[in-house]
């Protein structure tokens, strides 16, 4: 898998201490609001309460849905930011991808030190470098065998075994032809 367990886990802390801070916003919010003297008489009490009440509602709606958008922003940017460590190092190899398959072997996937899928780039590195070598040495058996063609050719032997000749010089072209293509 190539988005690996620590990613997963830092990125669920970091959500749930934001979640957590914003309850400890809330509460020290309502606190510091509703810390108010009760009176020193039961009547004075009783009415302190009934405004504290009155109070407590509609300052706990607002907190709780600004610090609910808090939150919800601070999720936003958390997700945001960790998103750009995956999808962009994706969009990356996919243009690595086609180039490779478009016969561009050179490609080489640089990614970011923090970037959650470095493994994924480093299998498409080895497996270019792995065909760089294999076509280089195609490419060299191939001119091996067209010199070998052409000294058989210009050699003064039966008829059947010049065309023989011929063929396998026309065919070794053909596969030096077709590695040509391959952008190395």
């Amino acid at each position: 898998m190539p988005i690996s367990a620590q990613f997963r886990r830092a990125l669920v802390t970091r959500c749930i201490l934001l979640f957590g801070g914003g309850l400890a916003l809330t509460g020290a919010i309502l606190y510091f609001f509703l810390s108010q003297p009760t009176g020193t008489s039961y009547g004075e009490t009783f009415r302190s309460l009934a405004s504290i009440r009155q109070q407590l509602l509609s300052l706990s709606l607002g907190i709780y849905l600004l610090v609910s958008l808090l939150i919800l922003v601070g999720i936003a940017i958390i997700s945001l930011l960790y998103s750009h460590r995956i999808v962009g190092p994706l969009y990356r190899l996919g243009v690595i991808a086609r180039a490779v398959r478009n016969g561009d072997l050179r490609q080489q996937a640089r990614l970011r030190k923090n970037d959650m899928v470095t493994p994924l780039a480093d299998e498409l590195n080895a497996f270019c470098a792995q065909y760089r070598d294999t076509i280089s040495a195609l490419q060299e058996k191939t001119e091996e065998l067209s010199q070998l063609a052409a000294t058989l050719c210009a050699s003064d032997d039966a008829e059947r075994s010049r065309d023989l000749r011929r063929q396998l010089a026309a065919q070794a072209a053909e596969m030096r032809l077709r590695l040509d293509d391959l952008k190395l």
